[in-house]
This record gives C-alpha cells, sequence and structure tokens, in this order.
C-alpha cells in the first residue's frame, strides 16, 4: 500500500503542487489542510483511474475517501483487489 501512497503523493506534489511537502504524510488531512479542493480532487480522481487503472464509481466520490492518503491508498486497493476477484 506504500507504493500507492507514493504515487499519489508524488502527483499531489507534482500536479496540485502543494507548497508543504515535508508536512504531506500518510495521516495529513488532505482536504481539511486544503492540499486538495474539489477541482483537485476530480485531477487526483483521474490520475488515480488512469495510473490504477481502476475506475472510481459516482456513489464513492465521497470527501471521506479522500480524507489522507491512506484513505485514497485503502480505498485503491480494495478496488484493484475486487477487480481481480
Amino acid at each position: 500500500m506504500e507504493e500507492i501512497e507514493d504515487k499519489i503523493r508524488d502527483f499531489i506534489l507534482k500536479e496540485i503542487t502543494w507548497e508543504k511537502p515535508e508536512e504531506l504524510d500518510s495521516d495529513t488531512q488532505l482536504i481539511e489542510n486544503a492540499v486538495i479542493d474539489s477541482i483537485a480532487m476530480f485531477r487526483l480522481v483521474a490520475f488515480v483511474e488512469e495510473e490504477f487503472n481502476i475506475c472510481f464509481p459516482d456513489e464513492d466520490l465521497l470527501a471521506e475517501n479522500f480524507l489522507t492518503l491512506r484513505h485514497i491508498a485503502r480505498y485503491v486497493k480494495g478496488r484493484i483487489q475486487s477487480k481481480g476477484s
């Protein structure tokens, strides 16, 4: 799951350009700390769908799936595993 987090972290730092890379860890509150906003969330979803070859159904576009890098990685891992079943 760490590899998933690393790829998402890299995307946020490069493409969303959050100014405080030293503060972006697995448990940083992404929405609460304004790391991502609604536009950045959709960019992040597009990246995750392409990078990990999964689909984010509309009903899963919930803030709770984007709270932290750990939350996103857990969601992605679950989608990958359910796709392989």
